[in-house]
């Protein structure tokens, strides 16, 4: 199987699986389980979760400080793109797996500005600071932790595969940061676990897309 097959049946079953758990949280198991009695799906497993990791402080500071540092990367590879486009003066010349990068962060800015004016979901608890409920399907930290993280491993293998003093530190770095986050986030408390898992789902269906994106012509 070509590579650019094996990104475009992963994109594809990542995609279903979104779409899947999505609506099945409007319908499947629901309960006004939420703060002030809103209706969450998968309401057994959701609250059994709730009760085994209450509000966690410290977790819910260290995944929002590992968000800010998935997105600094990503600042960085749209200051490539940009330096890149004003010295070649024309967007043709910019390396085509930058330019699909950036087009998968748009889809992720997207993503989370559908999501967050549809609240499928709302926060299982207010975090110290808050005063309004807030939508948390699917968690967007965790979307941004998967997604950005896995999408800059795809990209930086490109320009230091060749160099596995820096290439596997890297990789290995950027994979311990998502775990992390994920983790974290979890343990955080301020969101259902179904909200964990489709960010999850939904930042796979990003990742394998981007790897559609760059194996088109290979």
């Amino acid at each position: 199987m070509s590579k650019f097959r094996f990104w475009y049946f992963s994109t594809l079953i990542f995609f279903i699986l979104s779409i899947l758990i999505t609506i099945a949280s409007l319908y499947v198991n629901v309960a006004p389980i939420g703060l002030e009695n809103t209706n969450v799906g998968f309401s057994s497993i959701n609250e059994l979760f709730k009760n085994m990791l209450p509000y966690n402080s410290t977790a819910y500071t260290i995944s929002t400080i590992i968000g800010y540092i998935a997105i600094m990367i990503a600042a960085i590879f749209f200051f490539v793109t940009v330096t890149q486009l004003i010295k070649r003066r024309s967007i043709k010349k910019v390396d085509n797996d930058l330019l699909a990068l950036m087009f998968v962060y748009a889809i992720s800015v997207a993503i989370y500005i559908v999501f967050n004016k549809t609240a499928i979901n709302y926060r299982p608890v207010m975090p110290a600071g808050e005063t309004e409920l807030e939508p948390s399907f699917p968690s967007s930290h965790t979307f941004l932790f998967v997604s950005y993280f896995g999408t800059q491993i795809l990209i930086i293998r490109k320009y230091i595969f060749d160099k596995p003093k820096i290439y596997k530190p890297c990789t290995i770095i950027l994979l311990i940061l998502m775990v992390v986050g994920i983790i974290t986030r979890t343990i955080s408390g301020v969101h259902w676990i179904t909200d964990i898992i489709a960010g999850i789902l939904y930042a796979m269906t990003l990742i394998s897309f981007y790897g559609c994106c760059i194996n088109l012509k290979r």
